[in-house]
């Protein structure tokens, strides 16, 4: 087993380091809940005609944002914006902001803004959307430097529906070029990862945080009426994306009376507590199993992505139990051609397509309830450079010694899927910062240094 050294990539004075898994980030700072009932330290701004002129109160503990009468459809003519002003500060332009919103307005689009670059007009700017008149939650990036060029990345989950007169939470993400969305139904669990994930190979500048609201385009001229409250900012010192994925085993069995090497059947392991990796026994049941890993990989903005910009990919599972000794290691294999995200045929038990990485993930003799991960840049770069933009990863862990010994004795690795309450499995991605895309002066954030490796597989 080799161990490789942590990486750090200097650009300037700025240091990013890789820093451990649960603690790349800094520490959350309050923006402001209005417990205080004003909204002192904020900027009010709108876009209003004949549906001003705005509202904006703070008096009953939180924000509100509205329009006297309907506001016209017409973007130039319908929207109410507030920005912090202490978030000219470039520490503000590169993180995680967190907003409790709500539209009591049918066609009242709603949600926090970042690296806004002009206050005075929302012109260049990300902005992390709920949008109740088409039930649907997205990020749009507005650039006015190349003729007010206006783009939407929607989440790509139907079932998360935004209605009015519902409290969400919010979290939008800028951490150098990856942007980032995470939604939730107020008193409703956190989700443990982003729904929506894209990189943009042309950042927009630092500028201020704020919130914002506007009339959907589709929608008859109604009055703006947005709530925000217990607005949060959290600086990131690296851009660390954890992806989520969704896991199938595929089985060869003795329904067909032989063991060939070849699948027979499939099982979705993606919303199960566990799968298995090997030799199945009993009196009942008998078969071998291979894991497949199939990753979503954060999209691009616009064109494809520079493979390059990924400093790092770390393929994680947790070790949830070991049956009896297994006749080898946990060898994985991956394909840069099998990137459909459907769930895995059984034809991938012996897809052709999956090349030994020369990587083992675990080994007979190690420790039970415990992460085991191994580093897969090299195989991750490769399915960008080879995916556009609409990229993904697939992975195929398996036992290369494994053959079917009739005892009725089991031989097989228990990993614990994303059904399980905790440990869950992950791909993670760091990203190599675009140097032009913020000056992080004052942050001086740093975490602590942590160690990667590959597990080689040892010599026969």
């Amino acid at each position: 087993m080799l161990r490789h050294p942590f990486i750090a990539v200097a650009l300037g004075a700025v240091v990013l380091m890789l820093v451990p898994l649960g603690t790349a980030r800094a520490e959350t700072i309050l923006i402001d809940d209005f417990n205080d009932g004003n909204d002192d330290g904020w900027t009010q701004y709108d876009g209003l005609t004949d549906a001003g002129p705005r509202i904006v109160d703070a008096s009953s503990g939180v924000y509100h944002l509205q329009s006297t009468g309907p506001a016209n459809t017409h973007p130039e003519d319908n929207h109410v914006w507030s920005t912090w002003n202490a978030s000219g500060d470039p520490v503000f332009s590169n993180g995680l902001v967190r907003v409790k919103v709500r539209s009591d307005s049918s066609g009242g689009i709603v949600g926090p803004i970042l690296r806004v670059v002009n206050p005075s007009e929302p012109e260049s700017g990300y902005y992390f959307l709920a949008d109740p008149h088409w039930e649907r939650f997205f990020i749009a990036r507005f650039d006015a430097r190349v003729g007010h060029d206006w783009r939407e990345f929607y989440l790509p989950y139907p079932r998360l529906r935004f209605n009015d007169r519902q409290d969400w939470i919010i979290e939008g993400g800028c951490v150098d070029n990856l942007l980032s969305m995470k939604v939730w139904l107020d008193g409703y669990p956190e989700p443990e990862f982003p729904q929506l994930a894209i990189l943009d190979p042309e950042p927009l500048p630092y500028g201020v945080l704020g919130v914002y609201s506007f009339i959907n385009v589709s929608s008859d001229p109604v009055r703006i009426d947005a709530t925000f409250d217990d607005i949060y900012f959290t600086p990131e010192a690296t851009a660390m994306l954890r992806v989520p994925g969704t896991y199938c085993t595929v089985i060869d069995d003795d329904s067909d009376s032989v063991f060939d090497d070849q699948g027979d059947t499939f099982s979705d392991r993606s919303s199960k507590p566990a799968g298995g990796v090997g030799e199945s026994d009993s009196e009942s049941s008998n078969f071998m199993s291979r894991l497949i890993a199939r990753f979503d990989l954060p999209g691009s903005t616009g064109g494809p992505i520079d493979a390059s910009l990924l400093q790092s990919a770390t393929l994680r599972f947790f070790l949830e139990d070991i049956t009896n000794m297994p006749a080898g290691p946990v060898s994985v294999f991956h394909s840069v051609s099998s990137n459909s995200m459907v769930m895995s045929p059984w034809e991938d038990y012996e897809d052709g397509s999956f090349a030994d990485t020369e990587l083992d993930l675990v080994q007979p003799a190690d420790a039970r309830q415990a992460y085991y991960e191994v580093d897969v840049t090299e195989f991750v770069q490769a399915d960008y450079a080879a995916d556009g933009a609409d990229p993904s990863s697939a992975f195929r862990l398996q036992i290369n010694q494994a053959a079917f010994v009739e005892d009725n004795l089991s031989h097989r690795y228990v990993f614990t899927m994303p059904g399980a309450e905790t440990n869950h499995p992950e791909l993670v991605l760091t990203f190599i910062p675009e140097p032009s895309t913020i000056a992080l002066g004052g942050l001086g954030v740093l975490g602590l240094v942590a160690c990667r490796w590959r597990r080689k597989k040892h010599a026969a």
